[in-house]
């Protein structure tokens, strides 16, 4: 389910006070037995029966989230409160979902949990982080790494798989600077500039793209230009 233009707007119309709403929709839960029971009639009966559940509320809570973006900053702390601490996994994966437009204090929030004595908590920062990937640089690259430190194998290895994914998405946006889509462009360059100098070898590729015929893919690109050589260069 993906919310239509019509949604989308009337949510941007509604502004922080959709928060609430939205709020209170992605917090319901379900037992494990309806979920259960769904699954045997569905995959193991094929069954065209659901049992009731809240995840349709919990999906469009989760894209509206994403449509208010900095406008639902209000909600970020309990949508990283549920994304750590939930003990239901799908709750959990629609609060990450629902942060995908946030910024990079709430991916500081999420890095705390890799502080924290409760294991679980220090395995779900570290995807968290990994699955959101804003603010690389500054937040969550330096916080995954310390996290290869952890007394824990699990949580070890949940942020190496994360710097893994760093690294692929720097690369594939690299890749994208010269695509035939002005917005996916300017999209690769703002976040190639989000790495910073960890993306000196794409400075090359970036410089070769100043001259885009886009003026918005040419703002966005000698942005990233500029935050990968250093704010205080030419």
């Amino acid at each position: 389910m993906v919310l239509s233009d019509e949604a989308v707007a009337a949510v941007r119309a509604l502004g922080p006070k959709a928060v609430p709403t939205l709020l209170n929709w992605l917090r319901s839960s379900d037992s494990s037995v309806s979920r259960k029971a769904n699954i045997v009639l569905e995959r193991g009966l094929k069954l065209p029966v659901r049992v009731p559940t809240n995840e349709d509320k919990r999906m469009r809570a989760m894209y509206g989230f994403r449509a208010l973006g900095p406008a639902a900053r209000s909600a970020f702390s309990a949508l990283v409160a549920i994304a750590l601490n939930s003990p239901d996994e799908w709750q959990r994966g629609d609060a990450i979902n629902a942060l995908t437009e946030s910024d990079a204090e709430t991916m500081r929030l999420l890095a705390g949990g890799l502080k924290s004595p409760d294991r679980e908590v220090r395995l779900r920062a570290a995807f968290a982080l990994a699955c959101i990937r804003i603010a690389p640089d500054a937040v969550c690259l330096p916080a995954l790494e310390g996290a290869l430190n952890d007394p824990d194998t699990g949580v070890r290895g949940e942020a190496a798989k994360g710097i893994a994914l760093f690294h692929q998405q720097l690369k594939a946006c690299a890749d994208r600077l010269d695509h035939r889509d002005a917005e996916v462009r300017a999209s690769a360059a703002r976040v190639v500039g989000g790495y910073r100098s960890r993306a000196r070898a794409f400075l090359p590729a970036l410089e070769a793209a100043v001259r885009d015929s886009d003026p918005e893919v040419c703002d966005a690109i000698a942005e990233a230009i500029q935050q990968v050589r250093g704010r205080g260069s030419p």
